[in-house]
């Protein structure tokens, strides 16, 4: 049995760990950030709630030397929208730990990368259908869409077992993310503190 990690409220188990190469798969609850109900705003009256679902994903991260490519599929298994979306990314980090001797294992990690969406996930998400338009919404259909990320995080080793991380993360939306009418803006960030266990 491989290693197993629980990453916030995603379990995760690694498959095979052979020299340079990890694969693993995961369980992702989307909690946050993804749906929404028409009395979040007024633009959004009338749009039927959209809920997050719950996502079976599998992990692969390959060492370039000094570099770490990870590459992360994940696919609907709740049926909620049937979509599917995956993330590539290419990054490096660096141990404070070694600049500042006072402190545990802290890693900094800055990564760029690109995302790709299918049209079942973003037409959930930011699709409008016949019986949502309105004069000032309409009527809109997306198909699949590529994003570019910028993310970063700090991990700091509390404990043999437990690591707190502080991530921030930038994704420049796909053209047909950005031009749907319940979209605002070109980018999204997101922030994140969580805990990892691992055995």
């Amino acid at each position: 049995m491989g290693r197993f990690w629980l990453k916030g409220l995603s379990p995760s188990l690694q498959v095979i760990s052979h020299d340079e190469i990890d694969l693993g798969i995961f369980l992702k609850p989307e909690l946050f950030g993804t749906g929404y109900e028409a009395e979040d705003s007024l633009f959004l009256r009338g749009m039927d709630e959209r809920k997050g679902s719950l996502l079976l994903g599998l992990e692969a991260r390959l060492k370039l030397d000094r570099l770490k490519l990870e590459v992360n599929i994940e696919q609907d298994i709740y049926d909620r929208h049937h979509g599917r979306k995956a993330q590539v990314f290419l990054g490096s980090g660096i141990p404070l730990n070694l600049f500042i001797d006072s402190i545990p294992f802290t890693l900094f990690k800055l990564s760029l990368g690109a995302g790709y969406y299918s049209s079942a996930y973003n037409n959930y998400y930011y699709g409008v259908k016949p019986s949502e338009a309105t004069p000032d919404r309409a009527v809109y259909s997306p198909g699949s869409s590529i994003s570019l990320l910028l993310k970063s995080s700090i991990m700091v080793k509390i404990t043999k077992d437990f690591t707190l991380t502080i991530g921030y993360a930038n994704e420049v939306l796909g053209r047909e993310v950005k031009d749907s009418p319940i979209t605002n803006g070109n980018n999204s960030d997101a922030y994140s503190v969580f805990l990892t266990y691992s055995l």
